[in-house]
């Protein structure tokens, strides 16, 4: 777990918040284009694959950004 710990530590902090950002509002698109997709006929189909994929990706975000959160709460 130290080397992830270090290797996370080279990358800036306000990259990281971006790329948490972008992984949260990705499975939050896909969620809402898995919904909206009920009612369009040729893309109905991939909205079995979206929303599992959608949900995935908000998970991981947000359980990124309370890793994130909790090394930089005990590196103080």
């Amino acid at each position: 777990m130290g080397q992830l710990h270090w290797m996370i530590s080279l990358i800036p902090d306000a990259v990281l918040n971006w790329i948490y950002i972008l992984i949260i509002a990705a499975g939050v698109s896909g969620v809402l284009a898995s919904w909206l997709a009920r009612w369009i006929p040729f893309y109905g189909n991939y909205a079995k694959i979206l929303k599992p994929l959608g949900i995935v990706l908000i998970v991981l975000g947000v359980l990124a950004v309370l890793y994130h959160g909790h090394l930089w709460y005990t590196e103080k």
